[in-house]
């Protein structure tokens, strides 16, 4: 089913920033998924009457404002009632509590950022296994109904044939002149036999016909005389139980027709003579052959419908345990993969701090030029890994769920201003200069985690900037109650075969022989620290016009901001 999947599989994904849905969009691609669409909050809805019809729609949750819940609650509505649409909800770690509220505006399953790459894979295929058994459900159910309708409208006419045969009843006793006509005009095979013998005493045009026999062939008759030994004796026997009884009855009877053997239903009653006694035997034959062949494919439906089902309750119980344990290995691959990262950084530390420190202590001493110059290098280098160590040991600790943001209002000019210092040095060595904020709003953050990804972002803004370039910093106040702050450079830009990439670990977009330090984790640790306090993060580049990087974060309300 997995090949399936990957060739039939729609999937929508719904963000506030389409370029923010790139590194999941480059994920699914990844791992076979092509027909993937993107869309804005305000479009999304519309997209499930287009000729595009997801199988499933992954939505960010951290959208501004309310929008985010009026797109689930729109898309949820917009779907279609009779068939099966799982919403998947990305959410921030912080965002643990909606889920209830999700779930009943009709979120399907969750998956909490930052995610890991191979639970999210696994979790985006469960949810379209179980969409593409829902339909096939729906059309075997479609199939089953059609069926009944059509033994409902078989029945219906058996219903019309048996009313219509009581009224001609009722007529004839009105009427008995009437008999003859009914004889000959019936649909059903009508005969009369002698209830001594057996013999045919009359029938009606529709016996020739369906048993393809002539008058003269049947009358005077015995049914041993006209029908093979098995079939004559078992139309003898009948005559005989409603000679013995004396009551009505009905019998199914197999009977081989002009075209080949009919099940019928056979309504049998005695007729009797002046005296009392009886004396004839009448018979009204209903062919059954299609009814019973739409019964026992109908019960054949039933059976498989029943077979699906348990087999769906089944690989949904087999899915739902193969996830969790999905789940719980990533998990523990994740917890081993940090606990390995943590040691390793605290052990390589260690000598790290012996060779600066030993560093330090040979600068202090009487060096000639050249001697000075190496132990420079040492110092930087040793700087450079330290740094290096201290970024890998930082983003496992935010993947491991190890970092808790302090979110309180934070003035983001402030924070801003002790950002640009830390990078001013670097500017001046690059003849870049930067452009100071004035903005008087706070807004809701961790400030030690703020003031990183502002330096973050100032660094990069300075170091992949031209010489005599700038570096500018402006705000908005969104309709949505958030603050976005852009850093814009006028550096060579970003290409756009390389968007998607940016916030990925250790992608790094310069060449490789490139004397511009960094490891490619300083993008990647903003992203989820912005995402930790429940914002976001993105990027608008021009090739050789610059690039502006922003963040967007909660504006604090007048009451917080003010203390």
């Amino acid at each position: 089913m997995q090949k399936e999947i990957l060739q039939r599989a729609k999937i929508l994904l719904v963000d506030n920033e389409i370029e923010n849905c790139g590194g999941l969009s480059r994920l699914l691609s990844d791992n076979g998924y092509r027909d993937l669409d993107h869309a804005a909050p305000s479009s999304a809805a519309a997209k499930l009457d287009s000729q595009f019809q997801p199988d499933l729609i992954i939505l960010d949750l951290a959208v501004p404002d309310d929008k985010g819940w009026q797109t689930l609650e729109q898309l949820r509505n917009s779907a279609r009632k009779e068939t099966y649409l799982p919403i998947l909800v990305v959410t921030g770690p912080a965002s643990i509590n909606v889920r209830p509220e999700a779930l009943a505006k009709g979120a399907t399953a969750f998956l909490t950022k930052p995610y890991d790459s191979a639970e999210a894979v696994l979790l985006v295929r469960s949810l379209l296994e179980t969409r593409f058994l829902h339909l096939k459900l729906s059309r075997e159910v479609g199939e089953l109904k059609t069926r009944i309708k059509q033994l409902t409208e078989i029945n219906s006419g058996l219903e019309t044939q048996v009313a219509k045969r009581e009224s001609d009843a009722a007529e004839l006793r009105q009427d008995p002149a009437l008999l003859p006509e009914m004889l000959h005009n019936s649909p059903s095979l009508i005969f009369f036999k002698e209830a001594q013998e057996g013999r045919y005493l009359d029938i009606n045009p529709s016996f020739e016909q369906l048993f393809g026999l002539k008058r003269d062939q049947i009358i005077g008759r015995t049914d041993g005389e006209i029908f093979p030994a098995e079939q004559a004796a078992m139309f003898r026997a009948n005559d005989l139980r409603v000679i013995e009884s004396a009551t009505p009855m009905e019998f199914e009877e197999v009977a081989q027709y002009a075209d080949g053997p009919h099940l019928s239903i056979v309504s049998k009653f005695p007729l009797r003579d002046a005296d009392g006694k009886i004396s004839v035997i009448c018979g009204i034959v209903t062919d059954i052959t299609e009814r019973s062949r739409m019964v026992a494919a109908l019960r054949q439906s039933q059976e498989a419908l029943n077979k699906a089902n348990d087999e769906l309750e089944t690989r949904v119980r087999e899915r739902t345990e193969s996830a969790r344990q999905a789940k719980e290995e990533a998990e523990r691959a994740n917890a081993a993969k940090s606990e390995f990262l943590s040691r390793m950084s605290h052990e390589l530390r260690t000598p790290l701090h012996s060779i600066l420190g030993f560093g330090q202590l040979l600068k202090m001493d009487t060096l000639s030029s050249e001697q000075e110059d190496n132990v420079d290098r040492v110092l930087a280098a040793g700087q450079h890994l330290l740094k290096l160590v201290d970024e890998v040991l930082h983003i496992s600790r935010i993947e491991a769920g190890n970092l808790a943001p302090a979110i309180e209002p934070v003035l983001l000019s402030d924070a801003v201003r002790e950002a640009i210092n830390l990078v001013q040095s670097m500017a001046v060595v690059r003849n870049v200069r930067i452009n100071e904020l004035a903005c008087d709003q706070y807004i809701l953050a961790d400030e030690q985690r703020l003031k990183q990804v502002l330096l973050n972002l100032l660094s990069n803004a300075v170091k992949y900037n031209r010489a005599g370039g700038s570096v500018t910093l402006s705000v908005v106040e969104t309709a949505c109650g958030t603050l976005r702050l852009m850093i814009t450079d006028n550096g060579p830009g970003i290409a756009p075969d390389d968007a998607a990439k940016l916030f990925i670990p250790f992608e790094r977009l310069c060449p490789a022989d490139s004397k511009i330090e960094g490891i490619g984790l300083g993008l990647a640790i903003s992203k989820r620290l912005i995402e930790l306090m429940g914002g976001e993060i993105g990027f608008e580049s021009v090739p050789d016009n610059g690039s502006t990087f922003w963040i967007e974060l909660p504006l604090a309300e007048a009451e917080n901001s003010s203390g």
